[in-house]
């Protein structure tokens, strides 16, 4: 059975919406994939999900989901972003891990400008895709006809949030920051936002 809310649902009919929210939880349980549409691609969306996917990927290889989360973890994977700064280790998963961060960094910092376009779409502000996105057992996102499967943009989006000081960092640094130093901060408040 294929399910499309917009289409299922009578959008003009308060009754039949409230009565059918009620049921979107069992919904999302049940189903096999959830597809989440993201609405057309624009000129950096293919970019941003490919880079999404990539880090995301990376990630999860390298077990970096608990890491990620918070606690004691994350405070490990600190330090162990640190290390680069003071000289490195020798331990190779650390090292990888390490690789992944600077390849994420430059990945967004060149695709700065797509960070805020992507989380204004219009899905990631309505209430009830947190169903969408926690109870179905395999959820997509498409954007035009990109797929991104949404635990790695999760976890590429964890890896976004650690880096967001050395993003904003190299946004400011040099040249570019005095060449478009009005652009940088219009990026900046809308990124914080």
């Amino acid at each position: 059975m294929l399910w499309i809310d917009q289409i299922c649902i009578n959008q003009d009919n308060e009754a039949e919406k409230t009565a059918q929210v009620k049921l979107m939880g069992e919904i999302y349980t049940r189903a096999k994939q959830v597809i989440a549409w993201l609405g057309p691609a624009d000129g950096t969306s293919d970019s941003f999900m490919e880079l999404l996917a990539n880090v995301g990927r990376d990630a999860a290889n390298l077990h970096l989901d608990s890491y990620l989360f918070g606690g004691e973890e994350r405070r490990q994977l600190l330090d162990i972003l640190d290390a680069k700064t003071t000289g490195g280790g020798s331990n190779p998963t650390e090292n990888r891990i390490r690789d992944l961060f600077g390849q994420a960094l430059s990945g967004f910092v060149e695709l700065a400008r797509a960070i805020p376009e992507w989380y204004k779409r219009p899905w990631f502000s309505r209430v009830w895709v947190i169903q969408e996105f926690a109870l179905g057992s395999d959820t997509i996102f498409m954007c035009g006809d990109k797929k991104l499967v949404a635990q790695a943009a999760m976890l590429a989006t964890h890896v976004l949030n650690i880096a967001k000081p050395c993003i904003i960092s190299s946004l400011l640094a040099g040249a570019y920051r005095r060449k478009y130093i009005g652009r940088i901060e219009r990026l900046l408040t809308d990124f914080a936002a």
